[in-house]
């Protein structure tokens, strides 16, 4: 049965290939409609921001639709990247999917775009039974025929905002980065520097800010909370007057639980208690930024702010700008974590994250507080 469904597959893949080739639609010089799709996780989408400008830019009179993962909703409150835009529930994908399929169908665009690299099988398909005339993406996957316009890749072995630029720079030879940094607004910001205040922490204190998470799809990326607790107490009784604040979502709370456990100075945690737009502003007053490699990195990131990071199974060259003097990265250099890996069972008992330890991450910590 599956040599029968792997005949079917190659022989469909073939007949696309064929007819893309005869058959192969022009790109629109000046698309009405585009639709930019980078659904998967909130730091991925950060590091589409310039090219989603950019296309903006390449294409001014362009309605531009963003089909986005709805944890990154409040991010555009800070920019103005889009006249419409389709949510993707990783909660209810199926649900989700057949909604976007409808929206999309129904508005007819000339162009999608997809801006991910990597394994997005389901957003081509939705775009091809949309009946999108022209789809842009990488030539990365077995399924990228479903594409009519396609953006090879020779490595993944570099920053990811530069991988997506590929797209940008295909679209238009013009094409140029901007560094986003959000614009805060006054009032709110004062607003958070009271939130702060009522938790006993001042304007003038020096703020180390630390997320002890990873996405939930792939917890083995997290450092042990044990190791954050021991380090957390070691800079408070290095350096007592520094205030030591958490973020994190609901889904942190485990984490949190057992960070407590070894915990022996005070800290302020936001754990659960405020929104993506709430961390933003928060984050916007931290002086220092402690975390593993995930989303809110790219936070810290786009924010300019000092960062230590512990990076495990992840692929530092891709997820951490290059000669960035803002980030102090610790990590075991092994053969295995130049690209993000994902298995079941790791034959190296995930040394590269297990063997951090703390006294590394904390000297990384002092040096900077010193």
């Amino acid at each position: 049965m599956k040599t029968l469904k792997k005949i079917f597959f190659l022989l469909f893949q073939s007949i696309f290939k064929i007819k893309r080739k005869f058959l192969k639609p022009t790109l629109p010089e000046n698309p009405k409609k585009i639709l930019l799709i980078r659904n998967d996780h909130l730091g991925d989408f950060i590091l589409s921001l310039s090219t989603i400008a950019s296309i903006k830019k390449t294409f001014p009179d362009a309605k531009i639709t963003l089909y986005i993962n709805k944890s990154c909703k409040d991010l555009l409150c800070f920019f103005n990247l889009a006249d419409d835009i389709i949510f993707f529930d990783a909660k209810h994908p199926i649900k989700s999917r057949i909604a976007a399929w409808f929206k999309i169908l129904k508005t007819k665009y000339n162009l999608s775009i997809e801006l991910c690299c990597g394994n997005t099988w389901k957003n081509a398909v939705l775009c091809f039974l949309a009946l999108i005339p022209c789809r842009l993406g990488f030539e990365i996957k077995n399924y990228s025929f479903l594409f009519t316009h396609t953006i090879p890749v020779e490595t993944l072995h570099c920053y990811e905002e530069d991988i997506t630029f590929k797209i940008a720079k295909f679209l238009s030879k013009d094409a140029k980065k901007e560094n986003f940094k959000p614009t805060f607004d006054l009032e709110e910001n004062k607003k958070y520097q009271k939130i702060l205040k009522s938790k006993g922490i001042n304007e003038s204190d020096f703020i180390i800010g630390m997320h002890i998470s990873v996405a939930t799809n792939n917890p083995k990326k997290a450092w042990d909370p044990n190791n954050f607790a021991e380090l957390t107490n070691k800079i408070k009784q290095k350096f007592p007057l520094v205030k030591i604040v958490l973020i994190g979502t609901k889904d942190d709370y485990s984490l949190f639980e057992k960070f407590k456990e070894n915990l022996a100075v005070d800290v302020v945690s936001f754990i659960g208690e405020t929104s993506l737009k709430d961390t933003i502003y928060l984050m916007n007053f931290f002086k220092l930024f402690i975390c593993n490699n995930s989303g809110p990195l790219q936070i810290a990131t786009m924010l300019s702010l000092n960062c230590v990071v512990v990076n495990g199974p992840s692929s530092a060259v891709r997820w951490i700008p290059p000669n960035s003097k803002n980030h102090i990265v610790i990590k075991k250099e092994l053969d295995c974590n130049k690209i993000d890996c994902q298995p079941k069972v790791c034959p190296k008992d995930y040394f590269c994250i297990k063997g951090i330890s703390v006294e590394e991450v904390y000297e990384a910590v002092a040096n900077y507080l010193s």
